[in-house]
């Protein structure tokens, strides 16, 4: 008996811990509503009654102040047709999961969504956050032992913000206190970060996806933003920037060939910007070299983005921009940051495991840092450059298998910014790789006229672009002239032309193991 209370005793502090492990839980809502969903099937699908009501509502207005005499004419309301903070709460109400971390005791802990089966129709998946964050602040939604699956069969009616030029010539000067009005709506809207454009969302906050399988069945982004916002109330001048990811993670075997655990029919957009009423400034420079050196450091910092090992992804694009950690803020606003800017060797802002598998069309990296570690990239688009970067850092070793017209990396001066010691290119061609392009350059380039210029001036040239290509590798120049020879044969002088006859060659430092 004594022993069996022991085990009740054990089981009741394991359950006790195990709820005290997390803390704010994700709201499952339909229209607003919150649903109580249980590990059956369910489906979730938005109405949009409410929202079409106001969008008639304002449209109205116009009309009516067109029949006054005080319009000369209806305006086109174009893709936004109702107010945001007029709109209420009904048509503003959402559907789909919703992980909204508002509050410091939110940060404190990790959210589960686990063991769920949810299809969501016209809805949205968000972890979003302030753009701030806190000493003991933790942020991160987990979605464990899940299938999610999205599909848009039309788009969300957009609003238009309180700043915006259309509200401050066809609706605030017809309001009682108009401009008074205005003013008062801009400073309720400046910390939104709402829109309705993206499926999932993913801001100021981290999204771990564990052994679970999110299928976007809609041509819209995945959204992955870092904002660096102020906050309000500063109580002390310590800096603490949000954490801010998305990382799939997958235990024991790899999912069936044709299943991913993050399948994606528009882009992945991974981006990082500051907010417009940031400032440095206003920290300690000690808080902001802390922050600056911590990151993206291995094994403390959040990746931006981390397919993990074992884990799968494809999606249309994989598109990353950081220019706040390495333009804007390193050169603009605080130079003295330069020196700790990154430590580009072994910090971690993108990184793609051992034995992971992506598949995309295309893959642009612009101003971060990249890490492939031993997995699979799979890079195929026939119109246009499969694998451009620019002022980043790539390195590391995968099985690379890119068909397309061309290898890009600009590696051009911009604004202030070149240093060509951390802006490189070192990769290593595991075997079974394949390179089947028209040619590799280290250039600017124009899509538009399918050309490239070779970088003449040294000066601008970044640092080093070396590809090492292991045994049991192929690798081919001249995609675009076996495709486009028909083209090209009866038109010479063209932009195409010139670039195939031309650019058959490589800039990159090319090594060849033996048998490659």
């Amino acid at each position: 008996m004594e022993v069996r209370n022991k085990k009740y005793i054990s089981l009741f502090a394991y359950l006790l811990v195990s709820h005290l492990a997390f803390s704010m839980e994700a709201q499952i809502v339909q229209n607003g509503e919150k649903q109580t969903v249980g590990s059956e099937q369910v489906t979730l699908t938005h109405d949009f009654t409410e929202m079409e009501k106001v969008k008639s509502e304002f449209i109205k207005f116009l009309e009516n102040l067109v029949k006054e005499g005080k319009l000369k004419e209806m305006p086109d309301v174009g893709t936004a047709p109702f107010i945001y903070l007029q709109a209420g709460e009904k048509a503003l109400a959402k559907t789909g999961i919703i992980f909204d971390f508002k509050t410091e005791e939110d940060d404190k802990k990790p959210s589960l969504l686990k063991e769920k089966k949810i299809t969501i129709e016209n809805g949205f998946l968000e972890v979003t956050g302030n753009p701030w964050s806190y000493i003991t602040g933790k942020r991160e939604a987990i979605i464990e032992n899940s299938k999610i699956l999205l599909k848009k069969n039309r788009d969300y009616p957009e609003y238009y913000p309180a700043s915006d030029d259309f509200l401050g010539k066809y609706y605030y000067p017809f309001i009682s206190n108009g401009k008074k009005q205005q003013i008062e709506d801009i400073k309720t809207e400046k910390y939104i970060t709402d829109n309705r454009k993206n499926p999932v969302r993913i801001i100021n906050s981290l999204l771990k996806l564990k052994n679970s399988e999110l299928t976007i069945q809609t041509k819209s982004d995945v959204l992955v933003k870092n904002v660096l916002g102020p906050v309000p109330e500063i109580t002390n001048q310590e800096f603490l920037g949000p954490r801010t990811g998305l990382h799939l993670v997958r235990d024991g075997v790899k999912l069936e060939e044709g299943k991913y655990d993050l399948s994606v029919e528009g882009d992945i957009y991974i981006s990082g910007e500051l907010h417009k009423l940031f400032s440095f400034k206003t920290y300690t420079k000690e808080s902001l070299l802390k922050w600056k050196e911590n990151r993206f450091k291995k094994g403390i910092g959040t990746p931006l983005f981390e397919l993990g090992e074992n884990a799968k992804i494809k999606a249309k694009k994989f598109s990353a921009e950081a220019d706040e950690f390495y333009n804007l803020i390193a050169v603009k606003t605080s130079p003295e940051l330069i020196g700790i800017t990154h430590n580009p060797k072994e910090d971690e802002m993108i990184v793609f495991r051992n034995n992971s598998e992506a598949e995309f069309e295309n893959f642009n990296a612009r101003t971060v840092n990249i890490k492939f570690e031993g997995g699979r990239i799979s890079l195929k688009n026939e119109e246009e450059s499969p694998f451009i970067s620019a002022l980043s850092q790539l390195q590391g070793k995968g099985i690379f298998l890119i068909e397309g017209s061309s290898i890009l990396r600009e590696g051009q001066a911009q604004g202030d910014f070149i240093d060509k010691y951390s802006v490189y290119t070192i990769l290593e061609l595991l075997p079974e790789s394949k390179i089947d392009v028209s040619y590799i350059k280290d250039a600017y380039r124009s899509t538009w006229a399918h050309s490239v210029t070779s970088v003449k001036d040294e000066a601008l040239k970044a640092g080093e672009y070396k590809f090492t290509l292991d045994k049991d590798t192929k690798t081919y120049l001249g995609y675009s002239s076996r495709k486009n020879y028909e083209t090209i044969k009866n038109d010479p002088n063209s932009n195409l032309a010139k670039g195939i006859d031309v650019n058959h060659t490589s800039d990159a430092d090319m090594h060849f193991k033996e048998n490659s």
